[in-house]
């Protein structure tokens, strides 16, 4: 096969100890799932979360249910945004009626509006009860079917809207807009929407010589019914009792019969599943079957098989069926299997639409037992659920959720599962490419604040549709980068911006989760978002969001450092700062203000340590702090201030005015006093000395 499956969740449905068996129903919408189990309705949230459980006879209690209620059946409507779930309502006298319940919207805790469908019928002069109803749905109306016993099989459509007070999907009154009996000659009619235009029809009978399909197509526009073709399956059912047995007790379950378990339908084609115990077989078996219905006048068998148990045991018999199809063209099957050296147990086989015509997988076991079943009730032959359940996922086109019942703690549980299939030839992961400010050829080192553009590159072109969801990135950080764009391109941007406590040597993507979304491709085919999963761009991308520690032992370095070694004295006003920080960070002096930056410089790479020489500074003393800057840019705390006592002025000397002045030795020789002198004093000095022979007499 070309293709392969895997189970995304799996949660166990309601249990009931009161009842059995539990005549499975389960319908799906974008948020909520509502099962029916026995006597007990359900609704979970997707991952089988936050449930709300009600006795079935406390929910229809508005129809004041009397009598017994089982055989349900349970659809959402993805037109309408509506559950629908229906029950077999039997009372003594042959009163029959079936219960309907509609959501009022999406959300089924926002209530439900009831009707009831009187299906005790007068037919051919005799009072008839309903049976075994099959239900289906397509926006505009509801389509119901039941065996009336020997009368034949009643077909009903229901209008959503149609009759007094909006109808039954707003509260008013339940309208039948057309409706026909079919004659049990031909079998027990189930039936499902085409969401074409056209709505379907078929049962599953022996005409004495072969196994026959009957078929009839009901069309929307003109609310009539066609005429019913058939078409043969040939000798594929050898008849007899339909029993399937058990590890560790002779008791025997009911594999049901060979009328049609369920439809579906997609792309012209009409897909259903029976119970037929073939020629040569000592078990029954699922069968299966797809007929081409694109020329309704003219339908015609594409394919036919048998879901055998042979590999997982000795006499293993495969019952209790269900069957759905995507929009691709991939085929699930989800049954029971049971035989003499097993428990049974809930399979399912797949088809992938790229898969040969025919063919579907091994058995696969998405829920196992623990025991073998026993009502207790004395009988040989046990009751088994008549349904099980299988529907196409709402937010992921290639996926199902399937139900079906199993045992555990000696009595039946229910289990739910969503199973995706995919194309081995899907569009594929081919790299994921980091770019941003700050980023070259992927490597770099951001803190908050900085965006990441996560492109991904698929091996081919692929469409996004986010109606039910945003895909995004889940990255190793603990952040996200949200789908940004690119679709019906092969490459799809992510956009992820850095928060604060975002922390990793090296960004990886840990995986692309849809979340409701689709990615496909050109044929519409999920692409295989695997390769995404733990994926290290190329390069090294640092997310660093956390501040470097504040420098230390801020001191001054010997070779300006004139006085007394460490107090913090100087001659020198470009003083050189010594101190550590954090490794290869950059450091910045400030002035007492703890404003004015002094200098720069770069901490060893290894040790931490940093030589600053600051800008000229005033004579006087400074209170010299530093801050370290990573190289992501993070900018930490200021150290402790280090006080540094500038004194580049020479001290006033006491000696004589006319004692000649000393040189003025450099920084590094002791320094002199300069001699202060008054003008008249430089004046005595420089006037010529006249002898006193040469002075004028006195007068």
């Amino acid at each position: 096969m070309s293709s392969s499956s895997q189970i995304d969740t799996e949660f166990s449905g309601p249990s009931v100890t009161t009842t059995y068996p539990p005549h499975n129903g389960l319908a799906v919408g974008p948020n909520n799932i509502v099962m029916v189990e026995g006597s007990r309705i359900e609704w979970t949230n997707l991952a089988g979360g936050s449930p709300t459980l009600q006795s079935t006879y406390d929910f229809f209690s508005s129809l004041s249910p009397t009598g017994g209620l089982y055989d349900q059946r349970c659809v959402y409507d993805p037109i309408n945004q509506r559950y629908i779930v229906i029950m077999e309502y039997g009372a003594s006298g042959g009163i029959s009626a079936i219960d309907i319940a509609v959501s009022k919207d999406s959300n089924p805790n926002d209530g439900w509006y009831f009707a009831s469908l009187n299906t005790s019928l007068t037919i051919n002069g005799q009072l008839t009860a309903s049976d075994r109803p099959m239900l289906s749905v397509d926006g505009t109306n509801l389509y119901i079917t039941a065996s009336q016993g020997s009368a034949g099989t009643e077909c009903w459509v229901i209008g959503d809207t149609a009759g007094a007070g909006g109808g039954i999907y707003n509260g008013g009154t339940l309208t039948v807009t057309a409706n026909e009996l079919v004659p049990s000659s031909q079998g027990v009619f189930s039936v499902v929407a085409g969401n074409n235009g056209k709505t379907y029809y078929a049962s599953s009978y022996s005409n004495g010589s072969q196994i026959v399909v009957a078929l009839q197509i009901y069309d929307v526009a003109t609310s009539t019914f066609g005429p019913i073709s058939t078409i043969g399956l040939g000798k594929i059912d050898q008849g007899g009792s339909y029993t399937a047995q058990q590890l560790g007790t002779s008791l025997l379950l009911d594999a049901g019969d060979k009328r049609i378990q369920n439809l579906a339908y997609a792309n012209g084609f009409l897909y259903g599943v029976t119970e037929e115990k073939p020629i040569g077989s000592s078990v029954p078996l699922v069968h299966w079957f797809k007929i081409d219905i694109s020329n309704p006048n003219s339908p015609t068998l594409v394919a036919q098989g048998d879901i055998s148990g042979a590999s997982l045991g000795s006499n293993v018999a495969t019952f209790n069926a269900s069957i759905a199809v995507d929009g691709a063209g991939d085929v699930i099957i989800n049954f029971t299997a049971s035989g003499p050296n097993m428990y049974p147990g809930d399979y399912y086989v797949f088809h992938g639409a790229n898969d040969p015509v025919g063919s579907f997988s091994a058995p696969i076991l998405y829920q196992a037992s623990t025991g073998f079943f026993d009502s207790g009730n004395g009988s040989s032959v046990q009751r088994w659920g008549i349904n099980s359940s299988a529907t196409v996922g709402p937010n992921n086109p290639n996926s199902f959720w399937i139900s079906n019942e199993y045992v555990a703690t000696g009595w039946w549980q229910t289990s739910v599962a969503q199973i995706e299939v995919k194309s081995s030839s899907s569009t594929t992961v081919g790299s994921i490419v980091t770019s941003g400010l700050g980023i070259s050829g992927g490597t770099g080192d951001l803190n908050a604040g900085k965006v990441v553009t996560l492109t991904v590159n698929f091996s081919s072109a692929v469409t996004i549709d986010t109606t039910a969801g945003t895909p995004m990135l889940t990255l190793n950080d603990g952040g996200s980068a949200t789908y940004s764009g690119g679709s019906g391109t092969s490459a799809i941007a992510f956009s992820y911006t850095v928060a604060s406590g975002q922390n990793t040597s090296d960004l990886t993507v840990s995986a692309l989760n849809l979340n409701g979304a689709t990615i496909r491709d050109g044929v519409g085919n999920a692409a295989d978002l695997s390769g995404a999963t733990n994926y290290n761009p190329a390069g090294v991308l640092q997310i660093d969001t956390a501040a470097p520690a504040a420098p230390t032992g801020l001191g001054l370095d010997t070779a300006t450092d004139s006085g007394a070694k460490g107090d913090g004295i100087t001659n020198v006003s470009q003083a050189k700062i010594d101190g550590t920080a954090e490794a290869g960070s950059t450091v910045t002096l400030y002035d007492t203000d703890r404003t004015t930056v002094l200098g720069t410089g770069t901490a060893n790479a290894t040790t931490g340590a940093f030589s600053i020489t600051t800008s000229a500074l005033s004579d006087g003393t400074h209170s010299i702090s530093a801050k370290a800057t990573d190289a992501a840019g993070n900018t930490g705390a200021a150290s402790t201030a280090y006080a540094v006592r500038v004194d580049t002025a020479a001290p006033p000397c006491s000696a004589p005015a006319r004692q000649m002045p000393r040189p003025v030795h450099s920084a590094s020789q002791p320094r002199r006093c300069r001699t202060a002198r008054t003008a008249s004093a430089r004046k005595r000095l420089t006037q010529p000395v006249i002898p006193a022979w040469r002075q004028p007499p006195m007068r």
